[in-house]
């Protein structure tokens, strides 16, 4: 009988104790979106990620038929870390092919990129059809503020070199 109530007490505390451990807070966040356009068309399947200095954590979207894009850091569609960001995009070829296995049937998509990198031919269905320099946060020129106050919303039309 002893030993049951001391672990009831042992177990309540730890109960108690563990509610308060809700592990390192998350940063200052904002709801971000935009659109992305080239040569002033529409960009579809675009990979797009703001990159802030002060934390790994990279935000990142991809933009749908429109070019329109939210961007997600830990939780869908929570945005970005509040302060400056570098901004990279990039549009891989067959990235659609490869990312549109569906839960009914995963077969096609997998079936493709695995028949793709038998040929060798992994590499061309990875090329980036935009500029390269705008794959890279540091080469694109591409800078913006997220606020606290908002709106974030910010457009991107890229052009051709």
């Amino acid at each position: 009988m002893r030993t049951l109530n001391f672990f009831s007490l042992a177990l309540s505390l730890l109960t108690v104790l563990g509610a308060g451990c809700g592990g390192p807070e998350r940063p200052n966040m904002a709801p971000v979106s935009g659109v992305v356009s080239f040569q002033g068309q529409p960009l579809a399947g675009a990979q797009v990620s703001f990159h802030n200095d002060k934390s790994p954590r990279v935000a990142s979207g991809v933009t749908d038929a429109q070019g329109k894009f939210t961007l997600t850091t830990f939780d869908p569609g929570d945005g970005a870390i509040i302060g400056e960001h570098r901004v990279s995009i990039a549009k891989l070829q067959g990235a659609a092919e490869l990312s549109s296995a569906s839960a009914a049937d995963p077969t096609a998509a997998y079936g493709s990129g695995m028949a793709a990198a038998a040929s060798g031919k992994m590499s061309t269905l990875q090329k980036n059809e935009l500029p390269a320099k705008f794959a890279n946060p540091t080469s694109s020129g591409l800078t913006v503020t997220v606020s606290q106050e908002g709106p974030n919303e910010f457009p991107f039309d890229i052009k051709a070199e």
